[in-house]
């Protein structure tokens, strides 16, 4: 084991901001956790009146931006810039918000050096796409009988109706409308790789906070998959669950479902924020990343790329296998990612291992894609502070060829040090390691509202 390498700052999350199918916020999350409810619902899909079909997916109930409480001088920059239906935009900014409020970091909205890292896999694309079939559908319904119908009349309609669609795509422009809408002048990334972005936007923030570029950073990671397409598409490569259900782990697993909706989490230099007399949640030590570079939609089975990065991870920190409590997997319930996962925490902890603790969180809020980190990282935060391991949900039957032990009812443990893995499409692995704060390091909850003084306490 290596000792861990050398960082001038200590990076500590302060904030999180949960939107899920099962509740916005921490409480109401934790609340739903606990109570073991999935938020899987029955979508009917209809475009231009008519019905597409009807697929499983966890949606994110009567959502609205006045709900989370931004105030009402913000949400009209949204309508002046076009952005009121934009809902990938909408939870970005939730889900910030929340998280921002949750940590009680108050930043001088004209000057500051709070950073911005966003993660989605497709910003707008949902909302363009929906618009296309619904002016398809509208033109073979005939709206324009007795029009000319030729090449350069439906081009011209077609451009006039969705060039802004087309152009809103673009992910600067959600950096540029939440750094508004919210007031942060820091450094900005946008971030995708896939399932695994949520790791990797927490990675970069942690090096704009351990290099001085930043002192806070806010990551956010949002994903709006409610379009029947893209269930189509999941199902024709047969990574959906055919009957709804996410069994991560079960010898009976045979896909995903989708799930919409946001996460966010403050993370600071973690003497400001211990300055500041601010909750931390965790203290994020580092992680490790690497690309397989083989195919798109299965991992690569003869390799051990998973492994090496839960490997790497470890001894980047300085933290021993016999120092983890819980490790939280990408647990995506599909055959071949699941094995591959399995085949990684054997190697690293022996075959049939009974410590860490393994528990898959996708299926209470279903595979946010590219919130799905940021998500379930939040799950394992609350965890830690209650000292309770929720349940791999559905998880009956464990598939006794993968040689792992799913937690199967909620397990009240302290956890110390935790370990987050994600895998995404494309071959992009990450594994995040954290450690619960000491006692002196400010207690459950900071103060709220409170702005700290000095160099080392200011959101600057």
């Amino acid at each position: 084991m290596t000792t861990s390498w050398p960082a001038a700052r200590r990076v500590a999350i302060t904030g999180i901001g949960p939107l899920t199918a099962i509740g916005s916020g921490k409480e109401a999350l934790w609340k739903a956790i606990l109570a073991g409810r999935s938020g899987v619902v029955m979508r009917r899909q209809e475009f231009a009146g008519e019905h597409w079909g009807t697929f499983p997916v966890a949606a994110v109930p009567d959502f609205s931006l006045k709900s989370i409480g931004l105030p009402a001088v913000r949400l009209r920059t949204l309508l002046e810039n076009g952005c009121a239906d934009d809902v990938d935009l909408h939870y970005l900014l939730a889900a910030s918000h929340l998280a921002l409020s949750d940590s009680g970091l108050v930043h001088d909205p004209e000057e500051n050096r709070v950073a911005l890292v966003l993660t989605h896999e497709n910003p707008g694309m949902d909302r363009y796409i929906g618009k296309v079939l619904e002016t398809v559908g509208r033109l073979a319904g005939g709206e324009m009988a007795g029009a000319d119908r030729g090449g350069r009349a439906l081009a011209e309609e077609l451009y006039r109706e969705h060039s802004p669609y087309v152009y809103g795509t673009h992910s600067f422009l959600y950096l540029h409308r939440v750094a508004r809408v919210l007031g942060f002048h820091g450094p900005s990334l946008f971030i995708n790789n896939a399932c695994a972005s949520g790791l990797y936007a927490l990675e970069a923030a942690a090096q704009m906070i351990r290099s001085g570029q930043a002192q806070a950073a806010v990551v956010a990671g949002a994903d709006h998959p409610l379009l029947i397409t893209k269930y189509l598409w999941f199902k024709g490569q047969g990574l959906y669950a055919t009957d709804g259900v996410m069994r991560p782990f079960d010898e009976r697993r045979d896909g995903l479902v989708l799930g919409d909706g946001a996460a966010a989490v403050v993370v600071e230099d973690l003497e400001a924020a211990r300055s500041r007399g601010a909750r931390l949640y965790a203290e994020y030590l580092g992680g490790a990343f690497n690309q397989e570079a083989w195919k798109v939609t299965v991992p690569s089975a003869s390799g051990d790329y998973c492994a090496r990065a839960l490997r790497e991870a470890l001894e980047r920190t300085g933290v021993g296998p016999e120092e983890i409590d819980l490790v939280n997997p990408h647990g995506a319930a599909t055959s071949l990612w699941d094995a591959y996962e399995a085949r990684a925490l054997n190697a690293l902890f022996g075959r049939g291992f009974e410590r860490p603790l393994v528990s898959a969180f996708k299926p209470y809020v279903g595979h946010m894609l590219g919130a799905s980190a940021l998500a379930e990282l939040i799950i394992v935060l609350l965890s830690m502070r209650e000292g309770v391991v929720p349940a791999t949900l559905n998880c009956e039957r464990p598939d006794p060829q993968l040689g792992i032990r799913p937690v199967r009812e909620p397990a009240r443990v302290e956890l110390r040090t935790v370990v987050k893995m994600s895998s995404g499409f494309g071959g992009f692995n990450a594994v995040g390691v954290f450690r619960a704060p000491d006692a002196t390091d400010g207690g459950d909850r900071g103060r709220p509202g409170t702005r700290a003084t000095g160099d080392q306490g200011r959101a600057s």
